[in-house]
């Protein structure tokens, strides 16, 4: 299902759910970051949706930029930080939001209502994510769309997007 017309990134406030078939497989991207076989296959055949709500200070400014530490009960312990960031507006050390470190986040943004994008750079336990957030077109259809390129510590790469309803 696509978002409705008036959905933006800058405004980003939902539940999402995966759409498998848009989506890249998150096998290699579980692997990377340690996951078992068992666990993984279990992830594969589950449901995953995201929840995002913007995160607001006290003083009614939204946080941004900011370095979190979370636990995920699968993952562990992350650090984890996120930014938006207009794509008319990358500077030069901006550059890998166009380019991406092995080329998977160069392309296929829909920014025609809104050229804003969310990224995120996240720390595990023997990996880093680097995440881009935002809208891509797929079949005519606007859907919210998260690529990613992860690297652990064996220097295993991989780059997948994950496209939700």
């Amino acid at each position: 299902m696509a978002v409705p017309s008036d959905f933006s990134i800058s405004k980003i406030n939902g539940k999402f759910a995966v759409n498998k078939a848009l989506s890249d497989t998150m096998d290699t991207m579980f692997r990377i970051q340690g996951l078992g076989w068992v666990t993984r296959k279990a992830l594969g055949l589950a449901s995953i949706t995201a929840h995002i709500t913007p995160s607001v200070q006290d003083n009614g400014v939204e946080r941004s930029a900011q370095s979190l530490s979370i636990s995920n009960p699968i993952l562990g312990k992350m650090v984890y930080k996120s930014r938006k960031i207009k794509l008319s507006e990358v500077t030069k050390d901006d550059e890998y939001l166009k380019e991406g470190q092995s080329g998977s986040l160069k392309e296929g943004w829909d920014t025609s209502a809104d050229d804003t994008l969310i990224n995120s750079h996240v720390v595990g336990k023997g990996w880093v994510q680097d995440e881009t957030w935002g809208l891509m077109d797929f079949n005519g259809k606007k859907h919210f769309t998260m690529r990613y390129c992860i690297v652990n510590d064996a220097k295993e790469e991989t780059d997948l997007k994950i496209v939700y309803d």
